[in-house]
């Protein structure tokens, strides 16, 4: 369901600058989509972690992954005011329905489309979506526990909207600013 794709030497290739090991990639950037939206993408540095969960009969083996190079991902997941920027239209199936609220029930290849017109929009900048060893890296934010905020299922929905939690879903950015909060729709440009 997630997309992989080639990761250049550096961050500043992608962006058009050097690719020399002394400059330092920006922590953030974000794209102008028009009418005062906008696409923040944050850096992900390079580094290693525990994959998977010896105990999730879903998540075995648990392995060590090394991701070589930093890459950009998607602050926010994209919200509905974002994908008809993009777009040029609304998403029709999307759950709870509000300019800031993240798109939802969205297909692996529409993720796809929406990543080809970001190239076309912008130079031919390569958008993609994260593999999976990238999303779960970005989402355990250097943890080393199960969830990036702890080992208590106990306390998932107070750093995570899912199905199951009894509140309604947020609106992009409304979450705790510590708790991380990634989507599989979010882009990538490396």
């Amino acid at each position: 369901r997630r997309s992989g794709g080639m990761i250049p030497q550096s961050p500043h290739a992608a962006w058009g600058g050097s690719s020399t090991k002394t400059q330092k990639p920006a922590p953030a950037v974000a794209f102008d989509l028009g009418d005062g939206v906008k696409l923040e993408l944050i850096l992900i540095p390079a580094g290693s972690f525990i994959m998977g969960d010896k105990d999730d009969r879903d998540a075995k083996p648990a392995h060590k992954v090394v991701i070589t190079r930093p890459f950009y991902l998607g602050k926010y997941e994209v919200s509905q005011e974002q994908w008809k920027a993009i777009m040029g239209t609304s998403h029709a199936n999307t759950t709870n329905k509000g300019a800031k609220f993240p798109v939802d029930t969205v297909e692996w290849w529409e993720c796809v489309e929406l990543c080809a017109k970001l190239r076309a929009k912008f130079g031919g900048k390569r958008f993609r979506l994260p593999s999976e060893a990238e999303w779960e890296y970005a989402c355990r934010a250097g943890s080393t526990t199960k969830y990036c905020f702890g080992d208590d299922a106990a306390l998932l929905s107070d750093f995570a909207w899912y199905r199951r939690a009894k509140r309604q879903m947020p609106w992009r950015g409304a979450t705790d600013p510590y708790a991380v909060w990634v989507s599989e729709i979010m882009l990538q440009q490396t």
